[in-house]
């Protein structure tokens, strides 16, 4: 990669209200508990290791978490 190319991700993390079980067999049930799933979120964005990193269907509590853990970061939460 040049030295001054940006790495950019970009990820819809699918809203908690949108979780349903039924739609994700192959997916540990504890892992689509909100609590469980936002550190999971979390600790995927952190392996990342993007400069820039967009989200799509945040709510507030992954939104904390996530500005908690990606210390130095400048986040912007815009609820619709």
């Amino acid at each position: 990669m040049a030295p001054d190319a940006l790495t950019l991700a970009t990820w819809n993390v699918l809203a908690d209200a949108y979780v349903r079980p039924e739609y994700y067999p192959a997916t540990p049930a504890r892992l689509l508990e909100p609590k469980a799933r936002t550190a999971a979120v979390v600790e995927r964005l952190l392996a990342l290791d993007a400069e820039v990193i967009c989200l799509q269907e945040v709510e507030r509590p992954l939104f904390e978490a996530a500005a908690g853990r990606l210390l130095g970061w400048t986040g912007s939460l815009e609820l619709k």
